[in-house]
């Protein structure tokens, strides 16, 4: 992935809460920019940095021509999630992340099965002596 910014909407992602939410009163925090702001914000970042225009990146999803021009446009407010995986798996990106939920920790399927059938204290005993272990050179 590029060096496109990100933006973010769950609060295990926000270090920068205060800046990016505005006070509504009695102690309530309303977000600077709804879901699909954030998910709209995100592709078109990703498609300027890319230099995809809307006509390329429909056809490379296999949406309508007009598909993500009305998303750019913001006249497709809500897509659906088959459209939402098409645009993600067409720019090569995490759905996730593009929604703006953060980025996945990517775990070999295998690996994550193995450690699941274990307890937490287990896991971290499986850590320490993981670390233990020199990292890969480059």
């Amino acid at each position: 992935m590029g060096d496109y910014n990100v933006n973010y909407h769950t609060p295990q992602a926000r270090r920068w809460e205060s800046s990016h939410f505005h006070d509504v009163g009695a102690h309530t925090m309303l977000p600077a920019m709804e879901n699909d702001e954030v998910f709209r914000a995100n592709l078109i970042a990703l498609m300027k940095e890319r230099g995809l225009k809307a006509a390329t990146l429909s056809k490379k999803a296999n949406l309508n021509a007009r598909a993500v021009k009305d998303i750019e446009e913001g006249r497709s407010g809500s897509p659906r999630l088959v459209t939402l995986q098409a645009l993600a798996d067409a720019l090569e990106v995490d759905l996730g992340e593009l929604l703006g939920l953060g980025p996945r920790v990517k775990l070999r399927r295998d690996l994550a099965e193995f450690l699941a059938q274990y307890d937490e204290d287990d896991q971290g005993r499986f850590l320490a002596a993981l670390s233990a272990i020199p990292p890969p050179r480059p």
